[in-house]
């Protein structure tokens, strides 16, 4: 369910965009992130608070991809965001939170010792409810999410090896063959996240060299929560 918060980091997001504009009156971008940031307060101003929310989320996701257009339109590319849609989420394949995902995955890679261009032939931003790793049109999608790009480093990287250790089951043991054993059975799923969480964990926490009392929690409700699936 959205709630204020969310609303929150999207015109947070959104003001950056635009604050990165300062001084240059005349950029399409700082227009269109403004123009982002308004939307969302005419969402706030009407409507029952169940529509605020859903106004607010549209507005932002409107605004960052016109941003993200705008910003190409200035550099003299006028390409569209190329994305997809993947069952009931939209999988985009550029743009300024794909550059993110990016980022986090690369260093995840880092942290696990090993080369993402083996294990992925794409990064995504997903507009889903949840970060995924599968095989979308013939390659190897990674995607992350809007909840993983808000959370610590910690969390990001967590997230984000954790998918990629699917990656790498899927690479050992043929994608469709773990895709099988992973929805064999409810009890497999959870064996197999619990493992690929606990890793996760303990990779991030070597590579960092801790971690917080607060990420350590969230993984361990995570880890208890598909506990109950797993004799």
């Amino acid at each position: 369910m959205l709630s204020a918060i969310d609303t929150v980091w999207d015109v947070v997001d959104l003001y950056n965009d635009a604050r990165d504009c300062l001084g240059d009156s005349d950029s399409m971008a700082c227009y269109m992130a403004a123009a982002g940031v308004a939307f969302i307060a005419m969402g706030a101003l009407e409507g029952p608070s169940n529509n605020v929310a859903r106004r607010a989320a549209k507005a932002a996701d409107v605004g960052d991809a016109a941003g993200d257009v705008a910003r190409r339109v200035d550099a003299g590319d006028a390409a569209i965001l190329r994305s997809v849609t993947y069952g009931n989420q939209r999988l985009f394949y550029d743009g300024a939170r794909q550059q993110r995902a990016l980022a986090i995955a690369q260093e995840a890679a880092q942290a696990a010792g090993v080369r993402l261009s083996d294990y992925v032939d794409d990064v995504v931003y997903t507009t889903g409810r949840a970060p995924f790793f599968g095989v979308v049109n013939d390659r190897r999608v990674l995607a992350l999410n809007q909840a993983t790009l808000r959370k610590t480093r910690a969390g990001q990287l967590i997230d984000s090896v954790h998918e990629l250790s699917h990656a790498r089951h899927s690479a050992r043991f043929g994608y469709q063959n773990y895709r099988s054993l992973y929805f064999s059975s409810l009890s497999m799923r959870a064996r197999i996240e619990i493992l690929v969480e606990s890793r996760a964990q303990r990779t991030v926490e070597r590579y960092l060299g801790g971690l917080s009392p607060q990420q350590r929690g969230w993984t361990s409700r995570y880890l208890n929560w598909w506990g109950q699936y797993y004799p």
